[in-house]
């Protein structure tokens, strides 16, 4: 039979334990708490503390082992703990702790830590939480990224430059051949007018021809209707006498 195996399962429901002919075993609740400085973490906890008292007796351990056997047993876990103290030996309960005695001659329980007997709690462990640090860059790389900060600049203005004269050496090439066209075309241009002017000139001439003709044309034809018109008034006048002379014979 374990004695301290049943010794620690009656933690998680009693304040009190005692065993008979060793001591008294009692809990109290430590909070949970937070160190300000440290950042570490600790759950809520049972702390366990040990009086010796070889005098003090109770059966909660024995009725919890439940067996003939069990006040036996308690009793070789009694003798074997004092027998290992007397030795100036650490005396280990597992999940427990260790009992050993103190330089004022008090018997000192050292908990186990590692096991918490508070059942919400149980599992849970303290942790360490890394406070968060303030990055503060140095004013070196603070300087590298100026200094880098201005290459880029000083990169960007020497593109620019060169995109510039290179806009102004195109729009120059464009303007020189714009106006080499234009001089090219200027003399057919001019070459093309004059053939019009002459051209125009020419039809002048020959409508203001025909139109000279024409008034010849129609002066002579006025004549020779008028010369028309005279030969037939004489021929009426003739007429005209012979009638009178016929009128005069017959009369």
């Amino acid at each position: 039979m374990d004695v301290v195996f049943t010794l620690s399962t009656l933690f998680f429901d009693h304040d009190q334990v005692i065993v008979s002919g060793l001591g008294v075993f009692t809990t109290e609740i430590e909070k949970a708490y937070i160190h300000p400085v440290e950042h570490s973490f600790s759950p809520e906890f049972k702390k366990i503390k040990f009086r010796a008292d070889a005098n003090v007796q109770d059966d909660l351990l024995e009725k919890k082992i439940g067996t003939a056997s069990a006040k036996e047993a308690i009793s070789d876990f009694v003798e074997k703990v004092q027998k290992g103290l007397k030795a100036g030996q650490k005396v280990q309960l597992k999940n427990i702790g260790y009992l050993y005695v103190h330089h004022t001659g008090e018997i000192i329980l050292e908990q186990d830590r590692s096991f918490n007997y508070v059942k919400k709690n149980f599992g849970l462990q303290g942790f360490i939480q890394e406070p968060v640090k303030k990055i503060v860059p140095s004013e070196k790389p603070v300087t590298a990224a100026v200094e880098e900060k201005k290459k880029s600049r000083s990169l960007v203005l020497i593109v620019l430059w060169v995109v510039a004269i290179i806009l102004a050496g195109v729009a120059f090439w464009q303007a020189e051949n714009i106006s080499s066209l234009f001089e090219s075309k200027q003399p057919i241009a001019q070459t093309a007018d004059n053939q019009d002017s002459k051209e125009t000139k020419n039809n002048a001439e020959i409508a203001k021809v025909a139109v000279d003709t024409a008034v010849t044309k129609e002066s002579e034809i006025v004549d020779s209707s008028s010369l028309v018109t005279t030969s037939d008034s004489a021929q009426q006048t003739v007429d005209n006498k012979d009638e009178n002379e016929e009128v005069i014979a017959k009369n």
